[in-house]
């Protein structure tokens, strides 16, 4: 492509952007910084403005990349925070909607077949709720998929540059969000290590620099707060999921035969009052700082960064991992239910996405023009979750839907395309597949972590990785397509 052509399609991919999102402002998309002052995941605004460094070294519920892109907007721009977050988003998307259609170009789409793929995705209900929304989702399925883009074009070309700015990115992603865990930093690192290269030594320098980069995160939090691990909430995020499990019955035993009897009476996040000071006595011992010390953020929101939720969440951990022992079958069946929330429509309503709640209503024709379009049985899986796991003979109603059928079969074709190709190209001697094996691995690493370990948010957590689920969706559709209409001999 010359730079002319470059150019043109610069202009178009701007253009048809930009077009898009001033006709979504009109009828009322409005950027929503709100979450800035209550999400449990933020620091404190005054501790990112006044401490930004020191506040990020203590930080242990979360990776610290969110919180450090939070607090340099807030130290660089303090009067119009909003506003810069708002313009980063729409550059985000942008790229988003770049790569979407470069990944296409380079997989032999056309160019207006990879514009009309791309743009279809970039004005969907998902992608404007959480291109407006402050909170890391939007941001993580943007390096994931601009990685996904840069190991295609590693794969084609085999220049370094390319290799270091996929290791970028998911290095990026790890520090964003505990879910990409340290062994996902490892194992991408296989797939440009995999790949033939004439510098292999500057690939694996690369590699072992990015690994070591987020290992360090992990070592630091063993050294300060006794655990290792790039956030603290682990367990109270597998409580929510093993209560599900458990059902009333259980934890009322629980708490009458004294096993885990106060953690199993308590919500997992709630208010440290409500645990009791034997408990929160073994936390450790951490100099006195906001970050680690105020009970309640400058908002009156509890700071679950507060050291003594260490050895609450450890509770929490000990507490599922009984349960989940005890009755195994119990726990398969909240995973399941735990994929039937993943499977849902990510625009759809519940607690976390309240602070978008009013751009949602906005979309509200949008979404129900789609849902008038889909495939919606309701079915009963009561039957079937009693034969697998069971359980009480109760019904359990669920809109199936042309998406949550989709899913499912993107994950097994894709695997069994892939699996297809990787043989081929080990048979003739070709190079590895990389780029489509990344994009796989990461689409089912993230789903199956994500439904073994949380109950409530799945389908939040599905959203960042919907570019690489589309990506996979329009390619095999393509290849089917081109099947079809392929002339016989």
């Amino acid at each position: 492509m010359n730079n002319k052509s470059k150019a043109a399609t610069l202009i178009v991919l701007a253009a048809t952007y930009a077009v898009s999102r001033v006709l979504f402002y009109q009828i009322g998309i409005r950027f929503d910084a709100s979450s800035l002052n209550w999400y449990w995941q933020f620091l404190d605004v005054q501790v990112l403005q006044q401490r930004l460094l020191p506040a990020l070294y203590h930080l242990h519920s979360q990776p610290p990349g969110f919180n450090l892109f939070l607090g340099v907007v807030l130290k660089l721009f303090p009067a119009s925070a909003a506003t810069c977050f708002a313009i980063i988003y729409m550059a985000l998307g942008f790229l988003l909607y770049c790569s979407l259609y470069h990944f296409l170009r380079n997989a032999l789409f056309s160019r207006p077949l990879a514009w009309a793929c791309s743009f279809v995705f970039i004005v969907g209900p998902s992608c404007i709720l959480y291109e407006n929304w402050l909170f890391y989702s939007y941001p993580v399925s943007v390096v994931l998929t601009v990685a996904a883009l840069a190991l295609l074009k590693y794969e084609k070309t085999l220049r370094l540059p390319y290799a270091a700015l996929f290791l970028a990115c998911v290095t990026t992603a790890c520090l964003t969000r505990s879910v990409y865990h340290l062994a996902f930093m490892v194992a991408c690192t296989a797939f440009v290590i995999v790949l033939p290269a004439k510098r292999k030594s500057e690939i694996i320098t690369l590699s072992l620099v990015a690994v070591l980069l987020v290992a360090s995160l992990y070592v630091k939090n063993l050294c300060l707060f006794g655990f290792f691990g790039s956030s603290s909430w682990q367990g109270m995020n597998m409580a929510k999921i093993a209560r599900h499990a458990t059902g009333d019955s259980l934890l009322g035993t629980m708490m009458k035969e004294g096993e885990f009897q106060e953690i199993a009476s308590i919500e997992p996040f709630s208010l440290l009052n409500d645990y009791s000071m034997k408990l929160k006595m073994s936390a450790p011992g951490c100099p006195d700082v906001p970050e680690l010390t105020n009970p309640l953020k400058t908002a009156w929101i509890p700071n679950f960064n507060h050291r003594e939720y260490i050895p609450v969440a450890k509770e929490y951990e000990k507490m599922s991992l009984w349960i989940i022992r005890r009755d195994f079958r119990k726990y398969l069946s909240a995973v399941f239910d735990a994929w039937l929330i993943y499977l849902q429509p990510c625009w759809q309503p519940c607690w976390y996405i309240r602070a978008s709640d009013e751009n949602r209503k906005i979309l509200e024709p949008f979404t129900t023009f789609i849902r008038h379009c889909d495939l919606r049985i309701v079915i009963d899986l009561g039957p079937i979750k009693s034969f697998l796991f069971g359980c009480g003979p109760q019904p359990v109603k669920y809109p199936l839907t042309g998406f949550t059928l989709l899913i499912p079969f993107l994950l097994l074709a894709s695997l069994f395309f892939v699996a297809l190709k990787i043989r081929s190209a080990v048979k003739a001697g070709s190079p590895f597949p990389a780029a489509n094996a990344f994009i796989i691995f990461t689409i089912v690493y993230v789903s199956v972590v994500v439904n073994m370990m949380e109950y409530g948010e799945n389908n939040r957590f599905r959203a960042e990785i919907n570019p690489l689920i589309y990506l996979v969706f329009v390619t095999l559709a393509r290849r089917a397509v081109t099947i079809r209409l392929r002339p016989k001999d």
